[in-house]
């Protein structure tokens, strides 16, 4: 945190010292008003009050200022820290495998990246200078109770450990609590995200209740969590007021003692008076330390959840001296491919080859593992066996920016931005024309729609595309991809949505594409793969079947049994049986 935070020490440093020097100021008080007690009220030198008017005064403004600058400066050098942190987080975030994002929930990075950033952002600019504040109050007080009456520093000196002693178990006592909370908070997060946007489920099958109990739960847990801690602050910081009182009582008595008994030591009633307020001020950084520890305890837990994610070791990365540049696909070969997750085999010994510039089916149930291995071809993930080439070239040896660059893919979960319907299309290339995003937008049968709207392209669509169709949606993801004008565009079950009409002009216009472009279609449906030049069949990890579309409709494997369960024009099956 200090190595982040270093870039900013000329902001925490004025804010340091301007902090120390409003706590002097602070203690000067006591002093001035021993000194209006001797000189004004025992004295009776009522022409010297406005001395002492004029330095209360005086001191206050001063106080004030320096306490502005005190919290101004070091929350700037804290905004300022997490504005670095939070940006190396969301890019070390990006640089993450799929694997290592799917192992964390959305609610569990979101909590890291906001209330951890705001617990590590308050130990530097507020905690860190309230530990500092104490221990400086404790040495200043002491310094002058020793000046005033030297005995009394022993008194004092045994008094403080208990003070330390105090915030010490306090900060003990409550830093699991605090690290249970953090887990329970990411928790409550992760439910609130999920229900929020996927509202619809939970209302279809009225399951609001038993939503509302389970966070109800969730909810109940962090609240007694937070009632807890609150019990043990409760319990343990009261008692060092207790000492604090008391310790102002025996002042009063030792020093009424003391001018009764031996007036020669010049302890007067102004001096009792000040050591007693500056007793009572020990409440002060007795609860600035309680404070500190349990920032100190905060900022562990947070910090700790924080840099797990930002010093992670990237699974996914370039190597030295990547290849910068891709030619026209060739050829892309999956050789002996095998995907292992928590130990179970998503891909096994996976080998097929898909020629450049072809048209590319991949089929099979949900769980096969169709995803899992087009995720492998931009890197998203890497197999822990086999490779994958492209033009005979190891995937791994080009960069990612290259690899990824030269691939587009559309999902049947598409996500969309809430910006204008233009934006979205353009987040694939900012580089086209308004000619070309309408010639696009017409090969994904969306163009008329968008046409039909009252602010057409300008069309805020909401988050995640709320307001438009799974159809629409998925028509405006295929003319995104298209747009960024890829070398290879994989289709991942991304006409779901489509009626069978709309499906079928798509893919005729995907025919004639002006650029080159190999195309991987996955699906469940043989109808989305008509137009394909090879198709593989995969089930439970494993190729079952593969080769060109009539040679295995001519077969009696899997794909003419999925053909004929389909429908998918059995007229045409049996004349190519006869």
């Amino acid at each position: 945190m200090f190595r982040i935070a270093k870039p900013q020490i000329k902001f925490f440093s004025v804010g340091v010292l301007s902090m120390i020097l409003g706590v002097q100021l602070g203690l000067l008080i006591p002093v001035i008003v021993g000194w209006f007690i001797d000189s004004i009220v025992v004295n009776h030198r009522a022409n010297e009050l406005w001395a002492i008017v004029i330095s209360l005064l005086g001191v206050t403004v001063l106080k004030g200022l320096f306490d502005f600058g005190n919290r101004y400066f070091n929350e700037k050098g804290g905004e300022l820290s997490m504005y670095k942190l939070r940006n190396q987080l969301f890019q070390k975030l990006q640089s993450h495998s799929l694997t290592f994002i799917q192992s964390r929930s959305e609610g569990n990075i979101l909590s890291r990246m906001t209330a951890d950033l705001d617990v590590i952002k308050s130990y530097l600019s507020r905690d860190f200078r309230l530990g500092i504040s104490a221990i400086y109050y404790y040495f200043s007080i002491g310094v002058i109770i020793y000046l005033t009456l030297p005995l009394l520093i022993l008194f004092y000196l045994v008094l403080v450990p208990f003070l330390f002693l105090i915030s010490w178990v306090y900060g003990r006592k409550v830093r699991p609590i605090i690290k249970e909370r953090r887990k329970t908070l990411d928790r409550v997060s992760t439910h609130i995200q999920e229900k929020v946007a996927n509202v619809d489920i939970v209302q279809a099958f009225t399951m609001e209740k038993y939503e509302l109990d389970r966070f109800h739960d969730e909810n109940k847990l962090y609240r007694d969590l937070a009632v807890k801690s609150l019990l043990i602050r409760g319990s343990t910081l009261p008692l060092a007021t207790v000492l604090v009182s008391v310790a102002g009582v025996a002042i009063i008595w030792f020093g009424s003692v003391e001018i009764v008994t031996n007036p020669l030591t010049g302890l007067t009633i102004g001096q009792i008076v000040s050591l007693n307020l500056l007793m009572i001020q020990l409440r002060t950084p007795t609860r600035l330390f309680g404070n500190f520890i349990s920032g100190v305890n905060s900022v562990q837990v947070s910090a700790d959840r924080v840099f797990d994610i930002l010093y992670s070791d990237v699974d996914i990365r370039d190597k030295e001296n990547p290849l910068t540049q891709m030619g026209e696909i060739k050829e892309i070969t999956y050789n002996k491919v095998t995907v292992t997750i928590k130990e179970r085999k998503i891909l096994s010994d996976i080998t097929l080859k898909f020629k450049g510039e072809t048209v590319n089916g991949i089929l099979g149930s949900s769980g096969s593992g169709k995803t899992t291995l087009i995720n492998l071809l931009p890197r998203f993930q890497d197999p822990q066996e086999g490779s994958i080439l492209i033009n005979g070239v190891n995937i791994r040896d080009y960069s990612l920016k290259t690899l990824r660059q030269n691939i587009s893919i559309v999902n049947q979960e598409n996500f969309l931005f809430n910006k204008s319907i233009l934006e979205n299309l353009l987040f694939s290339n900012q580089n086209v024309s308004m000619d070309e995003v309408v010639k696009y937008t017409k090969i994904a049968q969306i163009h008329k729609f968008i046409s039909s709207l009252p602010e057409a392209y300008d069309t805020i669509i909401g988050e995640r595309g709320i307001t438009l169709s799974g159809g629409q949606q998925q028509r405006l993801s295929i003319a995104r991809a298209l747009l960024s004008r890829p070398k290879i565009i994989i289709f991942d079950d991304s006409t779901s949505s489509l009626d069978a009409g709309t499906e079928l002009i798509i893919q005729e216009e995907l025919q004639k594409l002006e650029y080159k472009v190999t195309m991987i279609i996955i699906s469940q449906k043989i109808s989305s793969v008509r137009y394909a030049d090879y198709v593989c069949l995969l089930d439970q990890g494993e190729i079952i079947e593969q080769g060109n579309p009539s040679e295995l409709l001519n077969s009696e494997g899997l794909y003419r049994k999925i053909y004929s369960l389909q429908r998918l024009d059995s007229m045409v099956v049996e004349e190519e049986v006869q």
